[in-house]
């Protein structure tokens, strides 16, 4: 059945071209998945696919922490090579604006996540998982601006600015 549900989600998604074949094709469906929210798909039917490779393991056990840390390592990693790609065609400006943003993100994201861990009784799943959500999200938008599909302010190509 959970097969059947996520073959059925992947149909409905927009393809997504990403600037490099760095990311895994795992994450390739969460990032299109983010992409058809409100479209073609909900957000529950995303965070199936996000916290897929951890659902054999019961919340909060040992093995389900050590799968989200895991994930939270991968996504991670993938979101630093995205961040440090769309840097090098951002413009000065842009680029500065970005890692300013980056980095007032990650203390919001390390106050959220340690709140939603104290709101479910010190929850290592729920801080773990949280993180992942919020670096998934973040590489959305990262992956959406060097794609040029991105609004955000500080998401002015080296290429474009002299148009």
């Amino acid at each position: 059945m959970k097969k059947l549900m996520i073959s059925g989600i992947l149909a409905l998604l927009p393809c997504v071209t990403l600037a490099d074949d760095q990311i895994q094709q795992e994450q390739k469906l969460v990032l299109n998945c983010l992409e058809a929210v409100g479209v073609s798909v909900r957000w529950e039917q995303c965070v199936a696919l996000m916290f897929k490779p951890c659902a054999e393991f019961e919340h909060d056990t040992e093995g389900h922490k050590n799968c989200l840390i895991n994930e939270r390592t991968a996504w991670r990693k993938t979101m630093n090579e995205e961040q440090a790609a769309l840097v090098e065609e951002l413009t000065l400006e842009g680029g500065q604006e970005l890692l300013k943003i980056i980095g007032s993100w990650v203390g919001h994201v390390s106050h959220k996540c340690q709140a939603a861990a104290r709101d479910r009784d010190g929850s290592a799943s729920a801080l773990h998982g949280c993180e992942v959500a919020e670096i998934v999200s973040a590489t959305a938008e990262l992956v959406a601006c060097r794609e040029r599909r991105s609004t955000a302010p500080y998401c002015v190509m080296r290429d474009n600015e002299n148009q």
